[in-house]
């Protein structure tokens, strides 16, 4: 009789546990992106179809150092700066969204409005994009943000 009593309240107990455990997303939260990034690498796959019937494959990887950052910050602004002239030259600024359940950054400036995917692991961003001008060319670019 005992045995019997046991088996549901253990079922009880486990459905309880389980129940009350909250799924992580594994999305980053609003506030890993607030900060200064600096580009740390990029890898890009272009394919070139206008001018030849069989398609050019470019694929580059590129190591960077100082050369691009963008701010972060609290109020939802951004700015993408060009350290590699002197002085530094910004390159856009405008406000950015996150949809962490997608994955998705929006970036919007009076000379950008894209949505991109990205990730944030410790002190890694990585932005990934993807461009397409059927029948004349598509890329995809991967960029690697290091958090200063």
């Amino acid at each position: 009789m005992k045995k019997i009593i046991r088996i549901p309240i253990l079922l009880i107990a486990c459905i309880a546990i389980f129940a009350s455990c909250k799924k992580s997303s594994g999305s980053p939260t609003s506030s890993a992106i607030v900060g200064t990034w600096e580009l740390k690498s990029s890898h890009a796959v272009e394919v070139d179809s206008f001018y030849s019937l069989t398609p050019i494959v470019t694929d580059s990887v590129y190591t960077h150092g100082h050369t691009l950052v963008f701010v972060f910050n609290n109020d939802k602004s951004y700015t993408e700066i060009d350290h590699s002239t002197t002085p530094a030259n910004t390159i856009s600024a405008g406000t950015y969204s996150l949809d962490a359940t997608l994955g998705n950054i929006t970036l919007v400036s009076s000379t950008v409005n894209e949505t991109d995917q990205y990730n944030i692991t410790g002190n890694t961003l990585t932005i990934s994009t993807y461009i397409s001008i059927p029948g004349i060319e598509s890329a995809s670019g991967t960029l690697v943000f290091g958090k200063e």
